[in-house]
C-alpha cells in the first residue's frame, strides 16, 4: 500500500531527481527503519504524526503509523516512554529479540531515559473523555508540546471519548515496542502493544530539511521538532558498557522475583520465538544501484499483493453467485 504524504512543495531536488520530504515504509520495523536511516531520513515521532494531521492537506496522514518513540516495559508493571528511540536502531539491534520485541534486563530499563508511570486505569487501557485529555501526562509526553496535543484533540475529537493509551501485557523481562498512533477513524488510539517485526507495521521517514521548515513555520510547536536521539544513544552506551555481551540466558537468569503478581501465565507464550541479529543492523548509506533495486523489489511486492487481493475478491464473488 503506497501512501501519498507530500504536497507539491514538499520535495527536494537531489541528483536531478525529486526526493520527498516524507515517505511511508511498510513491513518489519527492523528492516524498514534501517532502510530509512540509510537513506538519510529521520524516523518520524508521534508528535510529527499529530502535527502533520493538523496541517497537511494529504489525507493519507490519517492512516496508522508506528513512530520512532518507544514504550519500554518493566516486569514489575512500570512503563517508560522513550522519545526517538528508533533513531538508535543500530544499537538496539545488539539486543536479543523474543516474541518479536527487543528484550533486556532491569539495567536496560533503568539506563534508558524517559518519562515513567505505574500502570493504572486513570492513564491506560481505555478511551479518554474530553476533560481527561485536557491534562494527560502520557499524551503530553508523546506530543512534546502540550498545545500540539490540545489543538489536535480539539480539532478531531472535540465531542467524543477517544485517544486512549493501550499497553502490552506485563512482560517477564524488560521489553521494547514502538509507539503507534492509530487511524483517525479509529479515534487516534495510542498503542504500545504491537510487535516490531509484523509485516504490516508502518514507519514514516522525514528529510532533515522538512524538520527545519516545520520548526520555522510552526514555532508554537518548537519542542515537537527537537530530536532526543542523543539521550537514547547515551543510555544505550552506558548499558552496553556495563553489561558487555547480551544473551537470552543472562537476561532470564538475572530476572528476580520483582515481576508483577498480576501477570497472567496463560498470556505468556510457552514457546517464544527467540533470536538475535548476527551483527548490529548496518546503517551505511545505500548506493544508487542498491536503492534502485530496493525500489523495484518493493514495487513488485506491491503489485503481487494487489494481484492476490484482486483474485481473492473475484473468487469470493464467484462463490456468492453460486
Amino acid at each position: 500500500m503506497t501512501l501519498e504524504l507530500c504536497e507539491k512543495h514538499e520535495y527536494t531536488l537531489e541528483r536531478g531527481e525529486r526526493k520527498p520530504w516524507f515517505v511511508a515504509r511498510e513491513g518489519r520495523i527492523f528492516e524498514q527503519g534501517a532502510q530509512l536511516l540509510r537513506e538519510g531520513y529521520t524516523i518520524g515521532s508521534a508528535a510529527l504524526i499529530l502535527e502533520r494531521r493538523l496541517h497537511s492537506k494529504k489525507k493519507d496522514w490519517q492512516d496508522y503509523f508506528d513512530s520512532a518513540d518507544l514504550f519500554v516495559y518493566h516486569c514489575d508493571g512500570r512503563v517508560k516512554y522513550v522519545l526517538d528511540g528508533l533513531a538508535c536502531l543500530e544499537m538496539l539491534s545488539r539486543l536479543p529479540v523474543q516474541d518479536r520485541v527487543f528484550i533486556g534486563d532491569d539495567s536496560l530499563y533503568d539506563g534508558l531515559l524517559g518519562r515513567e508511570w505505574a500502570r493504572n486505569m486513570e492513564l491506560f487501557d481505555r478511551e479518554l473523555s474530553v476533560k481527561e485529555r485536557q491534562n494527560h501526562d502520557v499524551w503530553d509526553t508523546a506530543a512534546r508540546e502540550r498545545q500540539l496535543f490540545l489543538d489536535y484533540s480539539a480539532r478531531f475529537h472535540r465531542n467524543e471519548e477517544a485517544m486512549g493509551v493501550f499497553l502490552a501485557i506485563i512482560p517477564l523481562q524488560t521489553s521494547i515496542r514502538a509507539a503507534c498512533v492509530y487511524r483517525l477513524v479509529g479515534r487516534s488510539q495510542f498503542n504500545g502493544r504491537y510487535h516490531l517485526d509484523g509485516g504490516n507495521r508502518r514507519l514514516v521517514g522525514l528529510a532533515p530539511e522538512a524538520l527545519e521548515v516545520l520548526a520555522e513555520k510552526y514555532p508554537e510547536y518548537a519542542s515537537a521538532f527537537v530530536s532526543h536521539a542523543s539521550e537514547v544513544k547515551a543510555g544505550l552506551e552506558r548499558y552496553f558498557a556495563a553489561v558487555g555481551s547480551i544473551t537470552l540466558a543472562r537476561i532470564t537468569s538475572e530476572q528476580g522475583s520483582g515481576r508483577a503478581e498480576n501477570v497472567v501465565s496463560s498470556k505468556v507464550n510457552p514457546h517464544p520465538s527467540i533470536y538475535a541479529f548476527d551483527a548490529p543492523i548496518p546503517l551505511e548509506p545505500y548506493t544508487i544501484g542498491e536503492l534502485a533495486t530496493l525500489e523495484a523489489e518493493q514495487k513488485a511486492a506491491q503489485e503481487t499483493q494487489q494481484t492476490q487481493w484482486t483474485r481473492a475478491f473475484e473468487i469470493n464473488s464467484e462463490m456468492k453467485k453460486r
